[in-house]
C-alpha cells in the first residue's frame, strides 16, 4: 500500500465535499426535487471557483480527448439551455437545462482536481461506503418504523430514493466499485472488509427493489469490470463472499415483496418481514467482512510470481466464462426447459398484448408502459429531428396520445431523452462527451494496476447508469447521474504523467473566467431556489393567505418563463375567496404556458363555479384537446355541457383517487 501524497490530499479533500453532496441527495429522495439539487448546484459551483483559485498556480491542462470531453458536455448544456428558444413549456426548459449545469459542473470540478490512482481509489470507496451507510440506515429505519409503508412502491421496497429502479441502480453502481477496491492489494487491509461488507449490503437491499432492468443490467456491468480490472482471479475470489451472502440472504429479502404484494396488507406482518431483511443484511455483511478479512490475511502473505499472476489472468477469464453458463443453464431452469416459450410470452407481456399470470415475485413479470412510451417517443423524435422539443418538454406531447394510464414526464430512456429534448444535436454532442471522456479513462488506465481498478470502478458505475437509464428514467435524479460523472472524470483526469502546464497568460486568465461562470451560475440557480422555495409555501396557505400570495407574486416576476407560479397564485386566490384575482392569474398562466390542459381544466371549473357556462365549456374543450384520454378532464367537460358543473372539491377528489390508484400505497 503506498501512502497518501500532498497531490492525493488536494483532490481528496474537495471530493469528500462532493461526496457529501451526494450522500445528501441520496438521503433526500436522490435529490430528485429542484429544492434540493438547486442548493447542491450552488454549493458545487462555489466549490469549482474556489478550488480553481487554490490550485491556480499548479493548474494543468488537460489531456486532448478530456478537453473535448469538457468541450462536448459544456457544448451540450449550451445547447440545452438554447432550446428554451423553442420549447413550449419554457420553464420546464430552464430548469431542465440548469440540472445539466449542474452535472457539467460535477463532471468540470472533478476533472479539475490532480487526481492519482490513490486518491482516485480512495474518492472511489468512499462513495461506496457512504453510500452503503445510506441505504443500511434506510433499511433500519424502515424495519423499525410504525408504518413501514412509506418505504415501499407497488410492494418494491424503495427507501430512500423513492423509486425501487433508481435505488437498485444507485446501490450497484455503488457495489461493484466496492468489490473492485477490495480485491486489490494497493488498498490499506482495514478498509478492504469493510468494502466487501459494503457490496453485501448495497446488492442485498438493490434485490428487495426487484428491478427487472437492475436484473438485466447486472450481467452487462460484470463483463464490463471484468474485461477492464487487472488480476481477475483476485476480483473473483473476493466476490464468493458477496455472491455466498446474497444466495443466503435472498429468500428472505424477496419475502417482503410477497408480503406487501398481498390483498389485505398486514402491517404487523410487513414489519416482521423487513425486520428479518434487515437481520438478514445485517448478519450476511458482517459474515462477508469476516471471510474477507481471512482473505486479506492470505493475500499480505502470499506474493505470487509474475507467471503465475498471468495465469491466475486465465484462470479468472475462464472463471467468468463458467460463470456465464451456468448463468445459462439457471436460466432454462428457470424457463422449465421451453425458452422460446417463456421468451414469446415475455415479449407479448411487455408489448402489452398480454397480461400474463400473477406472479410471486416482480423479476418473472414483464408488464410494462414502456414498449408504448418508446413507441411514441420515436414518433416525437421524427416531429423534430435536429433541435428537439426542448430540454425537458415531452410530457405535453405524450398526453396527446397518453399510450399509459401513467403520469408520465419523462421518455424512460437515456437515448430517447436525449433525441426528444434536444435533437441529433444534442445526442451528438453528448456522445461525443462519452467517447472523450471514456479515450481519457482508457489512456490513464496504462498508469498502474490501481489506476486500472480506479478506471473498472468508472467503468461499472457509468455502465450500470447508462444501461439502466436506457430503460428508466435515472437522467432526473443528481444522486445517481452525478456519481456516474464524478467517476468518469477521476478515472479520466488521474495520470498527471499525460498533463502539462499551460501558459503564464492561460494560467492566469482561467480561473478568472471559471469564476466569472461559477458566479453567473450560482446566481441563475440562486434565483429558480428561491422560486421552489416560494412554489413549497403555496401548500401552506392557509396559515398566512396574504403572505403567500405575495411570495407567489414575487417567484413570478423573478421566473417570467415559468407558469407554474401564477398557477399556484390562481388555485391560493381561488381558494381565499378571490376568484377575480384567480382569473387573472390563470389565464397569465396559459399566456407563458399554452398547451397546459390543467390550467385550462382549472380556468374550466372556475368559469362553472361562476355558472359562466360558454367560458366552462370554451376552456374544458381546449383541456380535452389538450389531455383527450383523462377521464376526470372529459367528465367535467361533459357536466359543463349538461348545465351541470363539476365542483372543484370533486373534481380535486377525483384527481387524488387516480394518484392514489397510480403510486398504490399512500406515500
Amino acid at each position: 500500500m503506498i501512502g497518501p501524497s500532498r497531490s492525493d490530499l488536494t483532490s481528496f479533500l474537495p471530493g469528500l465535499a462532493v461526496l457529501a453532496i451526494f450522500g445528501w441527495w441520496a438521503g433526500e429522495g436522490g435529490g430528485y426535487e429542484p429544492g434540493r439539487w438547486l442548493p447542491g448546484g450552488m454549493f458545487l459551483l462555489a466549490l469549482a471557483a474556489a478550488t480553481t483559485v487554490g490550485l491556480m498556480l499548479r493548474l494543468r491542462t488537460p489531456t486532448r480527448p478530456l478537453a473535448i470531453a469538457l468541450g462536448a458536455f459544456g457544448a451540450y448544456t449550451a445547447w440545452s439551455y438554447l432550446s428554451i428558444l423553442w420549447a413550449d413549456d419554457q420553464g420546464a426548459a430552464l430548469l431542465g437545462s440548469h440540472r445539466t449545469f449542474v452535472y457539467f459542473t460535477i463532471f468540470a470540478l472533478v476533472a479539475t482536481l490532480p487526481w492519482t490512482a490513490q486518491s482516485g481509489a480512495a474518492i472511489t470507496a468512499g462513495f461506496s461506503l457512504i453510500t452503503a451507510a445510506i441505504a443500511g440506515g434506510a433499511l433500519l429505519q424502515a424495519a423499525g418504523a410504525d408504518n413501514p409503508l412509506y418505504a415501499l412502491l407497488e410492494a418494491r421496497y424503495d427507501a430512500p430514493i423513492g423509486y425501487p429502479n433508481a435505488s437498485a441502480a444507485l446501490w450497484t453502481m455503488a457495489a461493484i466499485p466496492a468489490i473492485v477496491l477490495a480485491s486489490r492489494r494497493e488498498m490499506h487491509p482495514a478498509v478492504r472488509p469493510p468494502l466487501v461488507a459494503a457490496a453485501v449490503v448495497l446488492l442485498e437491499i438493490a434485490l428487495m427493489g426487484q428491478s427487472r432492468g437492475w436484473l438485466l443490467g447486472l450481467p452487462v456491468v460484470l463483463i464490463v469490470v471484468v474485461a477492464l480490472t487487472p488480476g481477475r482471479l483476485r476480483l473473483a475470489i473476493t466476490a464468493i463472499p458477496v455472491v455466498l451472502a446474497m444466495a443466503i440472504a435472498a429468500p428472505t429479502l424477496l419475502d417482503v415483496f410477497r408480503v406487501a404484494d398481498a390483498q389485505d396488507v398486514s402491517l404487523p406482518a410487513l414489519r416482521g418481514a423487513l425486520d428479518d431483511a434487515a437481520r438478514v443484511v445485517v448478519l450476511t455483511a458482517l459474515l462477508a467482512a469476516a471471510a474477507a478479512t481471512a482473505l486479506v490475511l492470505v493475500d499480505r502473505r502470499w506474493r505470487p510470481s509474475d507467471e503465475t499472476k498471468r495465469r491466475a489472468n486465465r484462470v479468472g477469464a475462464a472463471t467468468a466464462v463458467v460463470l456465464a453458463i451456468v448463468a445459462g443453464g439457471v436460466t432454462l431452469v428457470a424457463v422449465d426447459g421451453h425458452p422460446v416459450e417463456k421468451v414469446s410470452d415475455a415479449w407479448s407481456q411487455f408489448t402489452g398484448e398480454s397480461r400474463g399470470s400473477e406472479e410471486s415475485s416482480r423479476f418473472t413479470a414483464l408488464n410494462s408502459p414502456r414498449y408504448k412510451l418508446w413507441r411514441l417517443s420515436i414518433d416525437v423524435v421524427g416531429e423534430a429531428p435536429l433541435q428537439g422539443l426542448g430540454q425537458d418538454n415531452f410530457a405535453e406531447r405524450y398526453l396527446l396520445s397518453r399510450p399509459s394510464a401513467e403520469e408520465v414526464r419523462w421518455p424512460h430512456s437515456l437515448p430517447l431523452r436525449l433525441l426528444v429534448h434536444t435533437g441529433l444535436i444534442g445526442a451528438a454532442l453528448f456522445v461525443a462527451f462519452l467517447v472523450a471522456a471514456g479515450m481519457a479513462a482508457w489512456r490513464a488506465r496504462r498508469g498502474s494496476p490501481l489506476a486500472a481498478a480506479v478506471v473498472a470502478c468508472a467503468g461499472a458505475t457509468l455502465t450500470t447508469w447508462i444501461f439502466q437509464g436506457s430503460v428508466d428514467w435515472l437522467w432526473e435524479y443528481p444522486a445517481l447521474s452525478g456519481p456516474a460523472f464524478a467517476l468518469l472524470a477521476v478515472a479520466a483526469r488521474q495520470d498527471q504523467r499525460l498533463l502539462r502546464t499551460p501558459r503564464a497568460k492561460v494560467r492566469a486568465l482561467v480561473p478568472v473566467d471559471i469564476v466569472a461562470l461559477a458566479a453567473a451560475g450560482i446566481f441563475a440557480l440562486g434565483l429558480s431556489f428561491v422560486v421552489e422555495r416560494d412554489l413549497d409555501t403555496a401548500g401552506a396557505w392557509r396559515r398566512d393567505p396574504e403572505g403567500t400570495l405575495a411570495r407567489l407574486d414575487r417567484a413570478e416576476r423573478l421566473m417570467p418563463l415559468d407558469s407554474r407560479a401564477s398557477v399556484a397564485e390562481g388555485l391560493v386566490a381561488w381558494r381565499a375567496g378571490d376568484r377575480r384575482r384567480a382569473r387573472r392569474a390563470l389565464l397569465e398562466a396559459a399566456e407563458r404556458k399554452p398547451r397546459d390542459w390543467f390550467i385550462q381544466f382549472e380556468l374550466g371549473l372556475l368559469s362553472g363555479e361562476v355558472k359562466d357556462l360558454a367560458r366552462a365549456r370554451g376552456h374544458l374543450r381546449a383541456a380535452v384537446e389538450r389531455n383527450p384520454k383523462d377521464d376526470v378532464v372529459r367528465l367535467a367537460l361533459q357536466r359543463a355541457e349538461r348545465g351541470r358543473p363539476l365542483p372543484a372539491p370533486e373534481a380535486e377528489r377525483l384527481l387524488r383517487q387516480r394518484w392514489t390508484a397510480r403510486v398504490g400505497n399512500e406515500r
